[in-house]
């Protein structure tokens, strides 16, 4: 399971690899927005077997992010953002991205709709 926290210009990425006991194995890691670098973001999280990843919906940012990683066989969430708030505080990127890819882990974030290809045109 993955975590995004998407902004303009960077993500902010967590990924939780299950372990059979304890707390699971945790990668963090940034890139930037363009299609290029989550082209190869994408194919790092396929490498590292992901398959689902949560993606906080700020604004219209984690469109591209969506469309880059469907095709890429990705399963996309994206989250409203006022659903999955996290704690005032300590607040970062990567802890934003930790905290998605924790609520995604355990189930609890409730998908956005998300029309398909042909709607998102018209």
């Amino acid at each position: 399971m993955a975590g995004i926290d998407v902004h303009k210009e960077m993500l902010a990425i967590t990924v939780l690899m299950d372990e059979l006991e304890g707390e699971p194995k945790e990668y963090q890691f940034e890139s930037s927005a363009f299609t290029d670098d989550l082209m190869a973001i994408a194919l790092k999280l396929k490498e590292m077997l992901v398959t689902d990843v949560a993606i906080k919906s700020s604004e219209i940012y984690w469109k591209p992010v969506f469309n880059v990683f469907e095709p890429l066989g990705l399963k996309g969430v994206v989250a409203d953002a006022d659903h999955i708030k996290n704690v005032p505080g300590r607040k970062t990127d990567m802890n934003d991205s930790r905290w998605i890819a924790e609520l995604h882990r355990l189930g609890l974030i409730r998908a956005s709709f998300i029309s398909d290809g042909e709607f998102q045109r018209m």
